[in-house]
């Protein structure tokens, strides 16, 4: 939201001063619930691995920092080169409760296709920009990922613990706030 203050002031000889304040006000106000991703630009790593399907695959890692209303949740990860730009001022978020990938994740700490927790990111020009499990940059179309997640012997997929920190900070600030709204900032130092 951009704010413009305009004041006029009248002098001697009838003059009219117009003087102009701009002011970028942030998205996020006092109530919301702000993610804030602050990448380490000093932190980006070539990998090469193999992908889901046993293919060869390489990629630029960023790291970073997942902070919740400026309490620090854990560390993070990005595709160097997909990653969304940054943005000071906040993306607007948004809980899905569906994912075909299986990002999806429940109360008990368990990934699928279903869950009650989701972040979306909303980026303008870009869909499926999700807050999810993840530690490779071929894990990210442009996602932000909280860490690896674990393939039980059963194949149940365990959230990273971040991700589970993110979930219970998130019910427990809407617990208090119903009309909670969903802001990510993200910030490059």
């Amino acid at each position: 939201m951009f704010i413009l203050a305009f004041t006029f002031r009248v002098v001697p000889l009838g003059l009219i001063f117009l003087s102009i304040v701009a002011n970028l006000a942030s998205v996020a106000e006092a109530g919301d619930f702000t993610i804030k991703i602050v990448r380490k630009l000093s932190t980006v790593e070539h990998q090469t691995g193999k992908d889901k399907d046993g293919k060869d695959v390489e990629g630029d890692l960023i790291s970073g920092v997942i902070f919740v209303n400026d309490e620090e949740v854990g560390k993070t990860y990005e595709n160097n080169v997909l990653k969304i730009p940054v943005n000071d001022i906040g993306y607007e978020g948004k809980i899905r409760v569906k994912s075909p990938d299986r990002h999806c994740l429940n109360d008990t700490g368990k990934l699928g296709t279903t869950g009650d927790f989701l972040v979306e990111i909303v980026v303008q020009g870009r869909s499926n920009i999700l807050i999810h499990g993840g530690i490779k940059p071929w894990q990210s179309e442009g996602c932000v990922m909280l860490g690896a997640v674990v393939t039980t012997e059963n194949g149940e997929r365990l959230a990273p613990k971040e991700l589970v920190k993110l979930r219970e900070l998130y019910f427990s600030a809407l617990k208090k706030d119903p009309g909670l709204k969903l802001v990510i900032r993200v910030l490059e130092e």
